[in-house]
């Protein structure tokens, strides 16, 4: 008995709340959102856009809205938010922009996705009777002033440099890196340039008993690329990169290439889908610190690359992976393949599915020393060491239930 009355309150509880939900749909009041933003801040958001419900699920919704970001050419991000309208709302869809720069605080940052949200939601609600309560104010310049921001005394010009000096240690052994970088870059519509110079050392020493052992890596790495934009579809590239590295046997490496890409979809559609396809050849000079497995010293090589790729964001969630082909000319059979994934899904109400990884399967490993590494170098990971192929696979699922309006803010005892 007392089981069969606990079954019927589970069940009338279960049934009220979906009538509820259900009661207090606002279909011609204030719309349901759902707001797919990773790097949001829901509770700000929540906080300062108040005349919307934001649910946690995007069947319940009258509107979807779902981001994407990108980095430009001057170190900031290009932000999309993409408005979908769903059941009353059904036939229309909008995007709108906005940019942050490299120096704008968290706050600036978080101010703009505010008011463009806040713009892009007016689309939907215009008509409806909350749009009563709206004022409109402009507090910008004049437009006949706006020419002003076109000036750039940089000329699209960036630069970054950073030294980062970072220890760690106790009784038995201590732990010191030092990483220095200087970058420059110049993109616009026509053109992309970068280079980067990269300067890293690191240092373990231990102190077990009476044996003391020093593992010291280091590692210079120079990249550059200069591409141009030849159409909607079409790019064409050149590169220029050299290294010198303990852990790779490498004294000195220089290698410059061409290469050309080509997307299916517009570049202006790249925030929301791609599907490229990229061919390069490579030079390659290596100066190797110790003789290789080959019995080389040093060698000229010509290696070729080829490249497909997608990138879906669409409202049930997100698709990347990449099939990267690599191979030396002089003889194909030294050759590595590598397969990335992502995968993000929306299943159904609450629960979405998680899924990243990645296969190389590795045989061109020509800069591997002759000499066998010791155990102490294998433990140290002083050297790099023959292997056929690497991986890692990432799986995981969450899962939301519960009341579906939640727009109250409450920060107590966030810290």
């Amino acid at each position: 008995m007392r089981k069969s009355t606990f079954l019927f309150f589970i069940v009338f509880a279960f049934a009220s709340v979906k009538a509820s939900v259900s009661n207090s749909s606002p279909a011609n009041k204030t719309p349901n959102v759902f707001l797919e933003c990773r790097w949001c801040n829901d509770s700000y958001i929540r906080e300062k856009i108040t005349f919307v419900n934001f649910v946690r699920d995007r069947h319940e919704a009258d509107i979807h809205i779902f981001t994407t970001r990108r980095r430009t050419g001057s170190g900031g991000r290009e932000y999309s938010l993409i408005f979908i309208g769903q059941k009353n709302f059904a036939n229309i869809k909008d995007t709108l922009k906005y940019f942050t720069h490299q120096t704008d605080t968290y706050e600036t940052s978080r101010k703009k996705l505010i008011k463009k949200l806040k713009l892009g939601l007016l689309r939907f609600l215009y008509k409806l009777p909350i749009a009563d309560n709206f004022k409109i104010t402009f507090g910008g310049k004049s437009i006949l002033k706006t020419n002003e921001y076109l000036n750039d005394k940089w000329n699209y010009w960036v630069f970054r440099t950073s030294l980062r000096v970072f220890t760690s240690g106790e009784k038995t052994s201590q732990f010191s890196n030092v990483n220095a970088s200087f970058s420059a870059s110049r993109v616009t519509d026509a053109w992309k340039f970068f280079a980067y110079f990269n300067n890293e050392y690191d240092e373990n020493n231990y102190d077990y008993n009476d044996v003391k052992i020093k593992n010291i890596k280091r590692s210079q790495r120079f990249y550059s690329a200069l591409i141009k934009s030849v159409s909607a579809h079409w790019s064409l590239g050149g590169w220029l990169s050299g290294k010198s590295s303990t852990y790779n046997n490498i004294d000195f490496s220089i290698a410059p290439g061409i290469g050309v890409e080509y997307n299916y979809f517009p570049y202006s559609e790249s925030n929301s889908r791609q599907l490229i396809f990229q061919f390069k050849v490579f030079g390659k000079y290596n100066n190797y610190a110790d003789t290789t497995i080959f019995n080389k010293v040093e060698e000229f090589l010509a290696q070729q690359k080829l490249v497909l790729g997608i990138g879906i964001i669409k409202e049930w969630g997100r698709v990347n992976g990449s099939l990267v082909l690599s191979s030396y000319l002089h003889d194909l059979k030294k050759n590595s393949a590598k397969i990335n994934l992502s995968f993000n899904l929306k299943l159904f109400e609450g629960l979405s599915l998680d899924l990243s990884g990645q296969f190389k399967a590795i045989h061109d490993q020509i800069e591997l020393p002759l000499e066998n590494a010791s155990l102490e170098e294998v433990l140290l990971q002083r050297k790099e060491l023959a292997t056929q192929f690497s991986y890692y696979a990432s799986v995981g699922f969450s899962y939301a239930f519960g009341s579906i309006y939640n727009n109250v803010v409450n920060t107590r005892f966030n810290f």
